[in-house]
C-alpha cells in the first residue's frame, strides 16, 4: 500500500472509497475503524510499524471552532509521537463525515428525488447523519451505503470539492511524490 485513509467506521469509509479519484484507488486504502479511538490507535500503528503515508479523517462531533481546532492540535501531537519522518494528515468532519453529501445539495436533492427544506439545510450544518437518514428513507433508501451507491460520477466530482474530500487527496497526492518522501506533514 502507498497509503492510507482511516476512519472511523464502515459507512464513513464506504463514502471515502467511492470519492477517491480512480487514479488513486489502487495505492489508497481506507480503512474503517471501530471509533475514534480505534482510528486514532490504528493510523499511529500504520504510522509507526509501516512508516507508510497515513490520513486520519474523524468526525468532530462539534460545530465549535475552538473545540475543532482542539481536537486536531490533540490529535496531531499523538500522530505526530508515532509517525517520525512519516508523513500524516489529520483531518475533522466538522461536525460529521455525512456532512460531505449536504456539501453540494443539488446531488442529494436528485437522489431524494425533493428539495431540501431551509430546516433540512440547518439541521444537516449540526447532525448531518440524523438529517440524512430522516431524509432518505422517504425516498425509499435504505441506507447510506446505499445512497452512496446511487451517486454518479458526475455527483462524485461535485462532492470531491468539499475539503473533508478534498485534503486527504491532496495530502497523498503530495507524499507519494518522489522528492517528498520522508517529509512530514501535519495540518
Amino acid at each position: 500500500m502507498n497509503a492510507y485513509i482511516v476512519v472511523e467506521g464502515e459507512a464513513d469509509a464506504d463514502l471515502i472509497r467511492r470519492l477517491i479519484p480512480a487514479e488513486f484507488s489502487d495505492g489508497i486504502a481506507v480503512v474503517a475503524a471501530d471509533g475514534r479511538s480505534s482510528a486514532v490507535s490504528l493510523s499511529r500503528t500504520i504510522l509507526g510499524a509501516r512508516q507508510t503515508p497515513t490520513a486520519l479523517v474523524v468526525d468532530s462531533d462539534t460545530t465549535s471552532d475552538a473545540l475543532a481546532n482542539e481536537q486536531k492540535t490533540t490529535l496531531n501531537d499523538l500522530l505526530r509521537s508515532a509517525a517520525g519522518a512519516t508523513p500524516y494528515l489529520v483531518t475533522l468532519a466538522i461536525p460529521e463525515t455525512e456532512a460531505i453529501l449536504f456539501s453540494a445539495p443539488e446531488v442529494l436533492e436528485r437522489i431524494i428525488g425533493s428539495s431540501l427544506s431551509e430546516t433540512d439545510r440547518i439541521s444537516a450544518r449540526f447532525r448531518p447523519k440524523e438529517t440524512l437518514e430522516r431524509l432518505i428513507q422517504p425516498a425509499g433508501i435504505s441506507s447510506v451505503r446505499d445512497l452512496v451507491s446511487r451517486l454518479s460520477e458526475s455527483d462524485l466530482a461535485r462532492l470531491r470539492r468539499d475539503r473533508l474530500v478534498g485534503e486527504p487527496i491532496e495530502f497523498i497526492r503530495k507524499s507519494l511524490q518522489p522528492a517528498n518522501i520522508g517529509v512530514r506533514r501535519a495540518s
